[in-house]
């Protein structure tokens, strides 16, 4: 059995979080944990073959609600990828980042459980495609989801010194920084 435990909040409240892709600074008011969340998706998917562009639904957070997500699959032969459409900077220079879940995720978690990190903003739509790595067909997909949601409120950018941000976790598209003390 995996123990949950690992996941820790990478937010605290009363800190400020820098979201560059929305040019924005948020304060965190609230934080509480994301029980775990069975996402299956049942269609069919030849071997060797990718079901794009998969809504998940499930995962959308209301406005004034960040969320750190823990995204892994129990499905062997199925790789992820992660597409949120309405992100920015999801093609950087002309190369896309990928980064692919799969089972081994899930099944060495206490390694990998920061890895999977992923950062959903309010009201951002969430994609994934479903790669079939297999030599078989699969008629069903299960998603594990967990983490933190953030209740947060907006801070003035004029009024956050920039010059003070670390790095938190480990966003393949996004750029999630906190502001260390006070406005």
């Amino acid at each position: 059995m995996i123990s949950l435990t690992y996941v820790r909040p990478l937010l605290e409240e009363g800190e400020i979080v820098f979201l560059k892709d929305y040019n924005k600074a948020v304060r965190v008011r609230i934080k509480v944990p994301l029980p775990l969340l069975d996402i299956t998706i049942e269609k069919t998917i030849d071997a060797g073959a990718t079901l794009s562009d998969q809504e998940i639904k499930d995962i959308r957070m209301d406005d004034g609600i960040i969320a750190q997500l823990h995204i892994f699959t129990t499905t062997p032969n199925v790789r992820i990828k992660i597409k949120p459409k309405a992100v920015k900077n999801y093609v950087q220079s002309g190369k896309e980042k990928i980064f692919y879940i799969t089972d081994w995720h899930w099944n060495n978690f206490d390694k990998t459980w920061l890895l999977t990190t992923h950062w959903q903003v309010e009201d951002e739509e969430f994609y994934i495609d479903i790669e079939n790595v297999g030599t078989e067909s699969i008629s069903t997909v299960i998603l594990k989801v967990f983490g933190w949601k953030y209740v947060v409120d907006e801070v003035e950018l004029d009024k956050v010194d920039l010059s003070k941000v670390k790095w938190i976790g480990n966003e393949t598209w996004k750029t999630i920084k906190i502001v260390s003390g006070s406005e």
